[in-house]
Formats: C-alpha cells, sequence, structure tokens
C-alpha cells in the first residue's frame, strides 16, 4: 500500500504538483513506519521505509524547506 502512494507521488511530481505529491508522499510513510514497526526484521519493509524518507526529503528540499528533520514529519 505505501508503494502505491509512492507510485501517486511519483506521476504528481512529474505533474510539477509538489504538493500532491508531498501529500501521497507523507501519506506512504505513515504506512510505511507502520509496517516496519509491526515487522521490524523485514528487510523490504525497511527498504519501503527508507525509499519513503528519501522522497519525502526531496520535496521539501525541492520546496526549499531544508530544515525539516524525518522526527517532524
Amino acid at each position: 500500500m505505501s508503494v502505491s502512494h509512492d507510485n501517486v507521488g511519483d506521476i504528481y511530481k512529474a505533474l510539477g504538483d509538489t504538493k500532491s505529491a508531498l501529500t501521497s508522499y507523507e501519506s506512504s510513510l505513515k504506512i510505511a513506519e507502520e509496517l516496519r514497526k509491526r515487522n521490524p526484521d523485514s528487510a523490504d519493509y525497511a527498504r519501503d521505509l527508507s525509499v519513503s524518507y528519501n522522497k519525502v526529503g526531496d520535496i521539501y528540499k525541492a520546496l526549499g524547506d531544508t530544515k525539516k528533520r524525518p522526527y517532524e514529519l
């Protein structure tokens, strides 16, 4: 499910709609965090979580907000 939100975010990002992309990426991040918490030994969920953090970070960087930290998301 988190990957689906990432894919939607990728489409918004490609269309130049960074705010909608951020919304999708943040939804993905919340799901990925919960899945990782419930399955701490899953390498797949760890990877999905890291991808979500990167995508959210990329959007904040594109918006000029480089001070946002993962724990503030």
